[in-house]
């Protein structure tokens, strides 16, 4: 599980089949560099809907009537003695994304309470419509169980059909490689260099190539990479300096087209976790239906999680109980009260009781027999009683 950074540097088997462990250092230098440069880009994406699914309540239903009991509180609060939720849900969608499936299993405190936890790694045997799935190995932090934990025993939430983050991290790695040789382009195109004409007479003397390459490192080096404006290169006899690439900018390569596929490299991640580009530039423009459609992906995952735990946690008969589990993605859009007062006067006007519209704007729930009471404006009346006048 996981991305495999040293998968590029296999072994490679020599004619005799013995093991070939020498690997070039600058490979591995501009390996490591495009390993980061996606870990980034994968990393900031992750975080983004792990804040936003950890913003979201989990509601619980008793009876259909709201309920903040021992359920409530472990996804809300305190889904195991080492974590609060936030970092609880953190971690799944980590293992989510990641992985692309995570798995959660239950576990008794020492008070006796129910708590949760993801595991880090496991194994699993598939059976299909024969019989329930069987899990070994499960292994949480520093902790291994050694029990067999059945399908009915865990919450298995898988996010897609196939893994996509392999194939995002190699095209990932190929426009990190485009902007790599556009910077190298571009230093080319616009550095500086110098053509030495040597005289005969120059070549002549005695350790003359030794001597040519101490000039190099000692005079000529500097003078090419000095970058304060402010540099001096001594001339001798029988040598003639010529420079050409005065460092002008060059107008098929600039800054501005490496910077394009770095950031083409977070949009393509962006787009395989189903998160709009825009989100991740910060602009403004079109941000009305990227947050929709960012939304509409929060509300996806929600739903894969909702569906796990209502029929693992609860099952058919509690839920036709009017007993289940809802996640409340309502909250994650900001509301201006004073910029939708109007709105608020209108739901109010239609039904709805005034500690659902507290509760909707993100406020306490009022401990008053008015609030929880249902109000219609006369301006309303039914369809029938209007077209019988």
């Amino acid at each position: 599980m996981g991305f495999s950074f040293f998968r590029k540097f296999d072994k490679k088997k020599t004619e005799a089949g013995a093991a070939e462990s020498e690997i070039d250092l600058r490979e591995f230098c501009e390996a490591a560099t495009e390993y980061q440069l996606w870990q980034a880009s994968f990393w900031v994406c992750v975080n983004m809907i792990a804040d936003a699914l950890a913003r979201c309540e989990f509601k619980t239903y008793k009876e259909r009537e709201e309920s903040r009991g021992a359920e409530w509180y472990l996804w809300n609060f305190e889904p195991n003695a080492n974590q609060n939720a936030t970092a609880f849900i953190y971690k799944l969608v980590a293992k989510l994304c990641e992985d692309n499936e995570a798995l959660i299993i239950s576990t008794r405190r020492r008070d006796g309470l129910d708590a949760l936890v993801v595991a880090d790694s496991w194994q699993q045997s598939t059976f299909y419509a024969s019989r329930q799935n069987e899990y070994t190995g499960v292994v949480v932090g520093d902790v291994s169980y050694s029990k067999t934990f059945y399908e009915r025993d865990v919450l298995h939430i898988v996010l897609h059909d196939r893994k996509i983050q392999e194939l995002a991290k190699n095209i990932g790695g190929a426009y990190y490689r485009l902007a790599k040789a556009a910077m190298d382009a571009y230093k080319w195109e616009n550095g500086r260099r110098i053509k030495v004409h040597i005289g005969q007479i120059a070549q002549a003397k005695d350790e003359w190539a030794a001597a040519f390459q101490k000039q190099i490192e000692t005079a000529i080096k500097p003078f090419v990479d000095a970058d304060n404006g402010s540099a001096i290169l001594p001339e001798f006899d029988g040598y003639d300096y010529q420079t050409f690439g005065d460092g002008a900018r060059s107008a098929r390569v600039t800054p501005e087209n490496i910077e394009s596929l770095t950031k083409q490299i977070f949009d393509f991640t962006a787009k395989c976790l189903d998160i709009p580009a825009v989100y991740l530039d910060g602009k403004v423009e079109a941000t009305g239906d990227a947050k929709k459609r960012f939304l509409e992906m929060i509300d996806g995952k929600a739903r894969q999680i909702t569906q796990e735990i209502n029929r693992k946690r609860y099952g058919l008969d509690e839920m036709q109980r009017g007993n289940y589990l809802r996640i409340d993605t309502s909250r994650l859009s900001h509301f201006d009260m004073f910029e939708n007062a109007a709105s608020i006067e209108k739901l109010m006007g239609s039904g709805f009781v005034f500690n659902d519209i507290l509760e909707a704007i993100g406020r306490e729930r009022l401990p008053e027999e008015w609030a929880n009471t249902p109000y219609i404006t006369k301006n309303l009346g039914r369809a029938e009683g209007v077209t019988n006048e």
